[in-house]
This record gives C-alpha cells, sequence and structure tokens, in this order.
C-alpha cells in the first residue's frame, strides 16, 4: 500500500494514467541562477530511503521521507557542491553519509559524516572530512563506489574533458591516480567482468580496473561508436540477461542519436550490439539518464530528461521528461511516454523515496531555472501491476520473499546485485529497502544463471 508523504506544495499531475500516473510534489526555492543536485539514501536508519539536496552556492540539506516540510542542515556554509552528489557508508559504520565536490567544484571531493550511530542527524553536526586536494577545474561527474574491492569506498571524477581521477580510500588517507577516458562527460561505474571491483565506462568504451589498483594499468575495451563528446552514460542489465549494456545519450551541445550497446557474455572479447533507441540525430540534451523498472512489468525501462533552456537543445526537446517503456526487454518494442516539467529536468535521479516499492523521480534543474526541487511520486501499485514470466511474483518461488522492506530473504550461498551489477548487502539474510531499479538479480553462485525479482510494495 502507498504511503502518504506530507509535502508543502502539491500538484496532481496525471500522465498517462493507463501506463504509469505520477503526482508532482515540490518545495522550496534557491538562487535564482542556481543549480540544483540531489540524491538519496536512508540518513535517519528507519527503513525509507530520503532525500538529500544541493544548490549552489546554498548548503546541504537532507529531508526525511516521513515529512519533506523540514530541511535538516548538513552544511551550513556556502560551499558551492557542484554537478553530482552521493550518499555512500563513507567510513564504514552502518550509516549513510554524503559527499560531494567542495569549494566550488574546484577540489577534491569532501564528505559529510552521518552523527548516527551514536547521535541523531536531524541535530548534527555532521563532521566535514576532506584532503582539499586541487581538483584542477571543475568536477562535472562523479561516482562512488569500491573501486579496488578493498571494502572501503572511493570516489571517481571527471572534469568536462577527459581528464579523470580515481581517488581511493586507505587506512591511512587518500591516494589518486589519474586516467584519461574518451569525449568530455559521460563516466560510470559498474562491475563489467564480474570479478567483485569496479571498472570504469565513458560510453564507447569500458576500463578494466587492474588487480593490484591503485597501482598497475587499466585496460580498455572498446564498447561502440558515439559521434557526441558530451555525454551521459548508465550502465545496466537492460535486458536482464546478465549482461551489462551501456545506454548513452547526448548531454548538451551536439547532436546524436539514443544508443543502447547490448553486453556480449565476453565483455572483454565479445562484439557489442548496437541498438538506436532514438535513431535521428537530435541535440535532445538528454541530461537526465536513469534506468528503471516504473511500470512493473519486470521489464526496465528509461527515463531522460531536458533542462529549462540553454546548453544547445532543441526546442521540441526543452522542459520535457521522457520514459521508454521496454514492451519487449529488449527495446525493440517502445512505447514512449512525454510529459511537461515545468521547471525542467537537468539531472534527474530515481530513487524509492519512502521505499514503498516503485520507482520515483527527484529533480532540480540546472541553473536559470528557480531552484524548486521535484518529487514525481509514481502512483503504480507494484502487487497490482502485470508481470512477465521473466520476473515472477514472489509466490511464485518458494525460495524467495521480495519487499522494499528488506524482505529479500536468499538460499545459501546465493548472491544478489542490482541491475548495474553491483553487489547487494545481505544482513541475515535481507537486502536493504530502496532498490530504486525495482528489480533484485539474485545468482545461487557467480556466474550462474540469473533469478530476477520484483520488488514488491509492503
Amino acid at each position: 500500500m502507498k504511503k502518504a508523504i506530507t509535502m508543502v506544495t502539491v500538484l496532481a499531475v496525471a500522465v498517462f494514467a493507463q501506463r504509469v500516473e505520477f503526482e508532482r510534489h515540490s518545495w522550496g526555492t534557491g538562487p535564482a541562477h542556481g543549480q540544483g543536485t540531489l540524491t538519496s539514501g536512508d540518513i535517519d536508519g528507519d527503513g525509507k530511503i530520503d532525500i538529500v539536496n544541493a544548490q549552489k552556492p546554498y548548503p546541504l540539506t537532507w529531508r526525511s521521507a516521513t515529512d519533506v516540510n523540514t530541511a535538516y542542515p548538513i552544511e551550513t556554509a556556502a560551499t558551492g557542491t557542484g554537478c553530482e552528489i552521493h550518499a555512500e557508508d563513507m567510513d564504514g559504520d552502518g550509516d549513510i553519509d554524503v559527499i560531494a565536490p567542495s569549494s566550488n567544484m574546484s577540489s577534491a571531493p569532501c564528505w559529510w559524516e552521518n552523527p548516527r550511530p551514536d547521535g541523531d542527524p536531524t541535530q548534527g553536526p555532521w563532521t566535514r572530512h576532506g584532503n582539499q586536494l586541487s581538483a584542477g577545474g571543475e568536477i562535472h561527474d562523479m561516482d562512488v563506489g569500491d573501486v579496488n574491492g578493498d571494502g572501503m569506498m572511493d570516489v571517481v571524477w571527471r572534469h568536462k574533458s577527459n581528464s579523470t581521477t580515481v581517488l581511493f580510500q586507505t587506512s591511512s588517507g587518500w591516494t589518486a591516480k589519474g586516467l584519461s577516458l574518451s569525449g568530455n562527460e559521460g563516466t560510470a561505474l559498474a562491475d563489467f567482468d564480474g570479478d567483485g571491483d569496479l571498472d570504469l565506462c565513458d560510453g564507447t568504451s569500458w576500463y578494466e580496473t587492474p588487480d593490484n589498483a591503485p597501482d598497475g594499468n587499466w585496460t580498455k575495451h572498446d564498447i561502440g561508436g558515439f559521434g557526441c563528446s558530451y555525454r551521459r552514460v548508465c550502465v545496466a542489465d537492460v535486458n536482464l540477461d546478465g549482461n551489462l549494456d551501456v545506454v548513452v545519450s547526448v548531454a548538451e551541445g551536439e547532436s546524436c542519436p539514443l544508443v543502447l550497446f547490448f553486453g556480449p557474455d565476453d565483455p572483454k572479447s565479445g562484439s557489442w550490439a548496437e541498438h538506436k533507441i532514438l535513431a535521428a540525430s537530435h541535440n535532445y540534451n538528454f541530461h537526465t539518464l536513469e534506468a528503471a523498472d516504473f511500470d512493473a512489468d519486470g521489464n526496465i525501462d528509461l527515463l531522460t530528461g531536458t533542462t529549462h533552456g540553454g546548453l544547445g537543445a532543441e526546442s521540441a526537446y526543452l522542459k520535457k521528461a521522457r520514459i521508454f517503456f521496454n514492451n519487449s526487454g529488449d527495446f525493440t518494442d517502445v512505447e514512449e511516454m512525454v510529459w511537461d516539467t515545468p521547471k525542467g529536468m537537468w539531472q534527474a535521479q530515481v530513487a524509492d523515496i519512502g521505499s514503498d516499492g516503485d520507482p520515483d523521480i527527484l529533480n532540480c534543474d540546472y541553473g536559470g531555472g528557480s531552484g524548486e526541487v521535484e518529487f514525481w511520486e509514481n502512483k503504480t501499485d507494484p502487487v497490482a501491476a502485470k508481470r512477465s514470466p521473466l520476473c515472477p511474483r514472489s509466490s511464485e518461488t518458494p525460495s524467495y520473499r521480495a519487499g522494499r522492506g528488506g524482505l529479500v530473504l536468499l538460499s545459501t550461498g546465493a548472491r544478489a546485485f542490482d541491475i548495474r551489477g553491483r553487489g547487494l548487502p545481505v544482513s541475515s539474510g535481507s537486502i536493504a529497502p530502496g532498490i530504486a531499479s525495482g528489480i533484485v538479480i539474485v545468482r545461487d553462485a557467480k556466474g550462474g544463471s540469473p533469478t530476477v525479482l520484483p520488488q514488491v510494495g509492503r
């Protein structure tokens, strides 16, 4: 059952109600030419996914999923947190911390330590940690994960160029490794070869993390061609065959199609099959590119979004959000749903706010917008929705139970993954709530055939 969430301003927007209906909620206004960034995570440890928001040059705040009317401060100084922020357990103490670029995006990322487990994140203080390395320019892309598989969170950031830095966390501090990727934007972390560490991807190639990282050389493996340098990159197993796929869109100022590369069984030597979801080359300005099962049919769909203006976008695409429904499972049969976003959709995030069983959309537009935060609440009932045979209801797979409350029980030796190929933590046979894609993939052993489970609302 959907749980009510109290909002300051509520505007109900029924969009293609026969397929998916969203209700738009909004709150707050930031600087008239500010730049909004969002992320999500269970900040207060109540099992529900909360919201973290930064407004350049305004401070960092977080809002509880049960009451977003109240903004709790993380950082009170005007930090200028840049284009991306992330919520991860940076110190391994079991709670969610926040990491972002600092000093108006020109310094290496800092992270803010959640007062939990001994303190209260609504009261603070949030201790700021950072080495203040010079980033050498604006940090545009950023991703966070355990790159070398040592159990500690690492950070990768990228300028609006091919210059990329991987910052490895160690027991004594941080170690930086410089890399050169293709293009000027577009960076993602994912485990392409299934060896337990995270590799890098720029949309046209993936870079294999060496066993002795941060030492050693990253081996480049080609994926396919894409004629634009300013990109958004989404890595996910979109056809649920056990292989990671790569979706690439043009982000700004250029004209290219919307391209999907299907991953081969052997990502190191196999050929990646190219499929154009939108074949025509336009400046779509899809600076939002996210994968999730929005309609709870068991297939992975794609969300794209375009800003309010600027960045060279063609007028037909301005302030538009799109979901490409993957009816066939392989994007050969696609239904496109388009709706207007009052403030534009620059770099929206998919998150299961409130952990109620379906992917919602968080959005705050790029400079020139109002700074208003939008929460597009997915009103689909994941229990009632039709599911494909590939994604059976939990009652049809007795060895597992699926649910947003961490109710995924695994057989002995089984491992769980999200659609990005990242392993999900399991505690006492349960997976943490709020998997944003709406789908969990379970394997009985490494490399074994996957069992795809829906996330059924509580």
